[in-house]
């Protein structure tokens, strides 16, 4: 018999955003690149990944509670965990506002990766988890984990949850997001497409190609496009294939509609 008066269990959470990214075709990749040249990219957008959070601090020079997030960046073989959580208390801190601006830097990355050719689709959560020598555990984690790998697009969303949040923060605020598209997401073992935020990584992208001095007509869409050329597409692959040029496509619109563009980080990337 159960006793009535069990002790409760004490979480030791704290509130943060997880981004949990996959990079797309590793499987069997040894077939067709050489699997050093593949990891070697991998390793580089990992680098990239560090470098954004290390130096946070430039790029939230304006906004102290910001900086006070702790970031961190962990992988295991072809998955990256992209976690922030508060490295100290601030009472008034803004956590449904801060969710855009980390969903903005994961774009960065996601970017990076698609200008280098390695392909990620990902989710991102937040709300409670704790982080113990790179295990991850509590709700956000379990939402994140969820949903990443539903994505059948190279992209990341934000899972439901935290699309309520930023639709909350949207609604006080009247504002609307640059880095956040809202659109039907294509998701894996879901007859009908859900309403989810994006991230539109394709405006990062924009920013590097910028930066990196990579010719006008070398497209973002283009480099994608060029990349799946190289060998048939397998049927397992197509779907994924055509919901990112979709995708992109609504990215591409809203860019043009909004005149959106944004500066590029303090930070020089490999191209």
């Amino acid at each position: 018999m159960v006793s009535e008066n069990r002790t409760m269990i004490r979480k030791p959470f704290k509130y943060g955003c997880i981004c949990m990214l996959d990079a797309l075709g590793t499987k069997g990749v040894w077939n067709n690149v050489d699997p050093n040249i593949f990891i070697k990219k991998i390793k580089l957008v990992i680098k990239s990944a560090k470098e954004i959070f290390k130096n946070i601090d430039l790029i939230f020079q304006n906004s102290p509670q910001f900086s006070s997030m702790k970031f961190k960046v962990s992988n295991f073989s072809d998955t990256i965990i992209i976690t922030a959580q508060q490295r100290y208390n601030y009472d008034n801190f803004d956590y449904f506002s801060f969710l855009p601006i980390f969903a903005g830097l994961i774009g960065t990355i996601v970017a990076h990766g698609v200008l280098n050719e390695v392909f990620f689709r990902g989710a991102i959560s937040h709300g409670e988890f704790i982080d113990r020598d790179s295990i991850f555990v509590g709700p956000a984690v379990d939402d994140a984990a969820i949903w990443h790998e539903r994505a059948d697009y190279i992209g990341v969303l934000l899972t439901q949850t935290a699309g309520l949040a930023v639709d909350s923060y949207s609604k006080i605020n009247s504002i609307a997001d640059s880095f956040l598209l809202k659109s039907n997401a294509p998701i894996k073992n879901i007859a009908d497409s859900c309403k989810l935020y994006s991230v539109n990584w394709l405006l990062s992208a924009d920013s590097m190609r910028i930066q990196a001095r990579i010719p006008n007509k070398i497209s973002t869409e283009a480099i994608i496009e060029r990349k799946f050329a190289e060998k048939p597409i397998p049927e397992i692959a197509y779907n994924k294939y055509e919901n990112t040029v979709k995708f992109l496509q609504e990215c591409r619109a809203e860019i043009n509609k909004r005149n959106l563009n944004i500066e590029p980080l303090p930070i020089k990337f490999a191209v």
